[in-house]
Order: C-alpha cells, then structure tokens, then sequence
C-alpha cells in the first residue's frame, strides 16, 4: 500500500498492520489502516476512499501532513504552499522558494493595490497586516523567491527552502487565520461585556 512516509520524506510500500471493516462503518466507502514504512519501521495511519487505484494509494492522516493548510487561507494561496511544499518533497529547492513567493504575491494582491512585491510587503506593513518581524520574513522570503527565479548561479539548499517554507506559512496563517481568531476573541469580549453591564 503506497503512503507518504513524513520520516523518510517519500512514498513508500507500506505494510498493512490493520484496517478497519469499511462494510461496517457508516460512512461505507472510506476505510481506515495502520500501516508500517518498510525503510524506517514508523507508523502510519491512512485513508483510503472512493475508488480503488493501482497501484493501491491511501491518504496519511496521522503523523498530520505538513501540507494541509487552514481553510480560511484563500484558495489561491493555499494551492501555492501545497505546491511548495510538494517541492520541498521532490528536492526541488529553488521551485519551493519560487511557490512561496508565490503565496505572498497573492497575499499583496488580496489586500494592497500593488502588483510589486517589493512595495507590496512594504504597504502590508505600513498598513499593519503583518509587523516589524513578519515583514523581515517576508523580505528573506522575496530575496530566496528572487534567487529560485532568476538565472543566477546561486542555488538555494535544503535548509534554506524548508526556512523560507516555514516563513511563508506563518506569514498566511498571522495575515489571514489568527488575525480572524484574535478579531472573533475581541468580539465575543466585547459581546460579554456588554450583556454584563
């Protein structure tokens, strides 16, 4: 059964420990399993729903994927980090700097007036979307984006693309996640104390 390994970092042939009885379940076409990595002897826990494939392919929930990211993320974005992050998994390092650009330029384009990255994260700033630190990220971020896309001799490594991955979704998930929390929080506060008084 193919499954991705998040310790060896690829799709290996697991062995099936166990599965659940999908005819028994509610829900009949999903069925759930206990798998083990041939390679590094992990468990893993997947889905397998639908139609069957081949070769045979189940979903990993448990260790939770790295690359499923918050649904209040808008979709373009969203599709730009999981693009990244599949980067980050084939090795490709310079494409995952270039799809984490990617997901900030939406996010300038969502909620500035201005195509320039550059002056986009500067009026993201300016207009307090993200603070002080988050627009240094940001700014690494532009410059790996730059050296992934450009025809330089620089090449971007392993550690730097998972940094810059990191980046990018902490940026999406302060712009466009915890800032709904934190909103939401201070308005049931707010609704509180009103009802109190």
């Amino acid at each position: 059964m193919l499954i991705e390994c998040h310790s060896c970092e690829a799709v290996v042939d697991a062995k099936e420990l166990c599965t659940n009885d999908a005819e028994s379940q509610f829900i009949t076409d999903i069925a759930v399993g206990l798998y083990q990595c041939p390679s590094c002897h992990t468990s893993l826990v997947g889905i397998k729903a639908g139609e069957e494939s081949y070769p045979p392919k189940v979903e990993r929930v448990w260790p939770e994927p790295k690359n499923k990211f918050h649904e209040s993320i808008p979709t373009a974005v969203r599709k730009s980090l999981e693009n990244a992050k599949r980067c980050y998994d084939a090795k490709v390092y310079s494409a995952t700097a270039v799809m984490c650009g990617k997901a900030i330029e939406f996010i300038v384009s969502d909620k500035t007036n201005i195509s320039n990255l550059f002056q986009g994260l500067k009026e993201l700033k300016a207009k307090e979307i993200i603070d002080a630190r988050l627009y240094e990220w940001s700014e690494a971020l532009r410059k790996e984006r730059n050296i992934g896309a450009h025809a330089i001799e620089t090449e971007i490594n392993r550690q730097d693309a998972n940094d810059i991955l990191d980046f990018a979704v902490a940026i999406c998930e302060y712009v466009y996640v915890l800032t709904d929390k934190y909103n939401a929080y201070l308005s049931r506060k707010e609704n509180s104390e009103k009802q109190s008084t």
